[in-house]
């Protein structure tokens, strides 16, 4: 409807995106707060890294969220079926690798070689799955923080 009126594809995705993404940045800016308020000292040690990650996070999360939407035709079955997914693809998925790859590494003499195998494994989902690299950068976050 809005060809009609002249607008482009491209400005309508742009815009819409544009939108979204300032939608995610608001949680996002209170939640930053709230890491100030409460002086959780792992989150505030590396506010400017972990800022630099929500940012990066939420574009990608954008765009994935639109990637995935074109597999659901129903907004119900979307609404229903979307959590589980996010949540094995967040959670359950990052702990399984993470998991795999230290009983990987701690059966092999050398703790630094996860393997070509691995390597492309990981590089894989840091590239499709957006929650298993904001799950990955916080873990890491937190490795430096520790030491």
């Amino acid at each position: 409807m809005l060809t009609l009126y002249g607008m482009t594809s491209f400005r309508y995705y742009i815009g819409l995106f544009t939108a979204d993404y300032v939608l995610y940045c608001i949680p996002m800016s209170l939640f930053l707060l709230f890491i100030e308020i409460l002086d959780l000292s792992i989150f505030k040690d590396n506010l400017d890294h972990f800022s630099f990650l929500m940012l990066i996070f939420g574009a990608n999360l954008v765009t994935f969220t639109y990637f995935f939407s074109i597999f659901f035709s129903d907004v119900n079955a979307a609404f229903k079926k979307a959590p589980l997914i996010m949540l094995f693809l967040g959670v359950v998925l990052p702990f399984a690798l993470v998991f795999t790859t230290i009983a990987t590494t701690e059966a092999k003499s050398d703790k630094n070689i996860i393997g070509i195998e691995g390597k492309i494994f990981y590089y894989f989902f840091y590239i499709l799955d957006p929650l298993f690299s904001f799950f990955m950068g916080i873990v890491y976050m937190l490795l430096i923080s520790l030491n």
